[in-house]
């Protein structure tokens, strides 16, 4: 909701968003400076990769020849050029992210918006993106980002807002967000047939505080590292 609000897709029932000093509800030269990777897909699943950016490039009014080269560039830029000529239909999840992200930056967009934007996306794929996103911060843009892995974004920035509900829990450098968590332990339910022998091994960690069981098959265990956690269960 946040993210449709800041580009302009939604209008807030109260309060105000302002992006880049104007209002971001019907806007439309502020929306031209925007980018927005959207969490959810949508596609026109019989266009080509090249097809789907040209036809909504060719929005911005600056001519057919402008939007075949800025897809063109944007394709190059995300890895998709050699899949550039295949049906959307026929991508992968992590092919179709890409896609995604590439028409979200192809006008260079002063502000990027990216809405969960890893997912799908292969390790090195992931690894692709985080570096294409730096070099794009680097150019003095800016990149909103959303995630639930903390651990990616503390990859890319070392200031982050944690949300939920609407309301913000946290705000600050990783390290403080960290010890903030800390201080406020997760709660994880797991449902496994063997609870007892996974509760052994998991209070083996130092990321563990405690285990409850509640029935044969499920578990509640508390922990302050929720990423140490879950690489752990799934080792």
């Amino acid at each position: 909701t946040l993210m449709n609000i800041i580009c302009g897709m939604l209008r807030p029932d109260q309060g105000t968003v302002s992006v880049l000093g104007e209002p971001a509800w019907n806007n439309p030269e502020l929306q031209r400076r925007l980018g927005y990777c959207s969490q959810v897909d949508h596609f026109y699943e019989n266009f080509t990769g090249l097809q789907f950016l040209e036809s909504l490039l060719a929005l911005h009014g600056h001519g057919a020849a402008w939007a075949r080269a800025t897809a063109e560039q944007a394709l190059v830029m995300t890895g998709m050029a050699e899949h550039r000529r295949r049906r959307i239909r026929a991508y992968s999840k992590g092919m179709r992210q890409r896609i995604k992200i590439a028409l979200a930056l192809a006008h260079q967009p002063d502000i990027l918006v990216l809405d969960e934007p890893f997912n799908g996306l292969d390790p090195v794929g992931r690894r692709e993106m985080m570096q294409l996103f730096a070099e794009y911060g680097k150019q003095g843009r800016t990149i909103v980002l959303a995630s639930h892995i903390l651990h990616e974004i503390e990859q890319m920035t070392d200031h982050i807002l944690m949300m939920s509900n609407g309301y913000v829990l946290a705000e600050g450098q990783v390290r403080d967000v960290r010890d903030l968590l800390r201080r406020h332990p997760f709660r994880v339910f797991l449902r496994c047939n063997l609870p007892r022998k996974l509760a052994a091994l998991m209070l083996q960690e130092d990321s563990v505080i405690s285990v409850q069981f509640e029935d044969e098959n499920t578990l509640t265990l508390m922990t302050r590292d929720p990423d140490q956690f879950y690489l752990k269960l799934n080792q």
